[in-house]
């Protein structure tokens, strides 16, 4: 089976939690990493390492267990020795070429067949043994050899495959529950180099079909599929290549960006009374208009709520935090978008971007103000985007303290409401006191949110 959803979505989250809860319903279940182990050249190693710490956690006292995966182990053991030369050969082939190879195969040969004892061989007493063979069988090209190896390799592969469809019963047998199953979960294959995740694929494919052993991979197929286009061409179909791996594909339905904000804003504790934002929702409603106009992974959501968090700490004035402007800002410094975060700390709305507009569409929730208990007149109603009601605050920002008091009171509510939050920000920052050139404290944002980034706890 294949959990398929993008970066950021949960699916290392789910598939540690399958783990325990398949483990504690008595089911063998082995957990790969598949980007940890990938600075090796033979996924199957890994994979068989991975069993072995499972099966020695899980059953340490089944003699039938270990019996059978020792068998297991045994028949894979001319598989891990070409996987072990594959590995050999990719490596060599890359630091030497394939005329460097070549020669390293007549150098050792050469060294090894030296008659002259007192002569030192290049390769020394190495290439007598196992070496020598390595570097043979990667230098073989002879047609009738490699049919044999071929005939070879499938008997070895059957008898594997055999192996380990005894341990899966064994696993059945060895417990109170005969329906109990195994379980391999493969994880972060799709940030794997594209050379090993193909491997990867191709070993659950051809060594690990057998009944009773479940694999369930996830993947950002999006990204694994480029992956394998890297290797195959542009024009190669890596969708329909995928589908030769699984029976099953399983996708996660969209989340609640509301809800994880809500979640998010209990898990950091984010204090209210040091923000204002729009009346007429709650505190996470508001952030999740934010992230949902920038289509945030659920990754980047918690990333930037983790800086929101820190912002409010390191905050140590008596004005409240503006959530609109302070919001903006923090995406943008996530984002690593300085066109933006600069037009922001500038209040320079005009010059935003001019692909902002795609990638804040602007089509998601908006605030409402009504009524006078937030700004309207009568029963007036006035409802805005997120980006007009931050050009609003960017506009009031970019006056002069005086000509801010000297400026119309707007006619839309929430034009009013903008003014209201900034003229209560004059007010805690300089008591009331109107003085020519005073600026507000959004200045201090810039370096606020900088080193809310540099506090961002970092995750692989």
């Amino acid at each position: 089976m294949n959990i398929d959803a993008e970066w950021g979505s949960g699916k290392t989250y789910f598939l540690t939690r399958l783990r325990e809860q398949l483990r504690s319903n008595g089911h063998c279940c082995v957990y790969v990493d598949a980007w940890e182990d990938d600075h090796a050249d033979a996924p199957l190693i890994a994979l068989m390492a991975a069993v072995d710490e499972e099966i020695a956690r899980t059953y340490p006292r089944s003699a039938k267990v270990s019996s059978a995966w020792e068998s297991a182990k045994e028949a894979a053991v001319p598989l891990l020795k070409t996987a072990a030369l594959g590995a050999v050969k990719t490596a060599a082939k890359k630091f030497l070429g394939s005329e460097g190879v070549e020669e390293l195969i007549s150098i050792a040969r050469d060294g090894a067949t030296s008659q002259d004892p007192g002569s030192p061989s290049i390769v020394g007493e190495i290439t007598k043994g196992a070496l020598e063979g390595a570097l043979d069988s990667l230098g073989a090209s002879d047609a009738s050899r490699a049919i044999d190896q071929f005939t070879s390799r499938k008997a070895l592969l059957k008898k594997f495959r055999e192996k380990l469809a005894d341990l899966a019963g064994s696993l059945k047998n060895g417990g109170d529950d005969p329906q109990k199953l195994f379980f391999i979960l493969v994880d972060e294959l799709d940030r794997c180099r594209p050379s090993y995740s193909v491997s990867l694929l191709e070993d659950i494919k051809h060594l690990f079909s057998v009944e009773g052993l479940i694999f369930i991979v996830a993947t950002d197929t999006a990204q694994l599929s480029s992956s394998i286009r890297s290797i195959y061409g542009e024009g190669f179909d890596a969708q329909k290549y995928l589908l030769r791996f699984f029976d099953r594909t399983y996708r996660f339905a969209k989340p609640s960006t509301e809800r994880f904000v809500e979640h998010l804003c209990s898990r950091y504790a984010i204090s209210e009374e040091r923000l204002a934002w729009p009346p007429d929702k709650k505190l996470y409603e508001a952030i999740a208009v934010i992230f949902e106009g920038f289509s945030l992974s659920l990754r980047d959501i918690e990333q930037c709520m983790d800086m929101l968090a820190s912002a409010i700490t390191l905050w140590d004035k008596k004005a409240k935090l503006n959530l609109i402007y302070l919001m903006f800002m923090v995406v943008a410094h996530h984002s690593g978008d300085t066109k933006l975060f600069s037009c922001i700390a500038e209040c320079d709305f005009g010059n935003f971007p001019k692909d902002f507009g795609e990638r804040f569409p602007d089509q998601g929730a908006r605030f409402a103000f009504g009524g006078r208990q937030d700004f309207g007149r009568g029963n007036s109603r006035d409802e805005v985007t997120a980006t007009r009601l931050l050009d609003q605050f960017l506009r009031n920002y970019n006056l002069e303290m005086n000509k801010f008091f000297e400026d119309e009171n707007p006619s839309l509510a929430s034009a009013r409401w903008a003014r209201t939050i900034v003229a209560q920000e004059y007010n805690d920052t300089y008591g009331g006191t109107v003085a020519r050139g005073k600026r507000l404290l959004v200045g201090k944002y810039v370096t606020l949110v900088q080193n809310a980034g540099r506090l961002l706890r970092t995750e692989t």
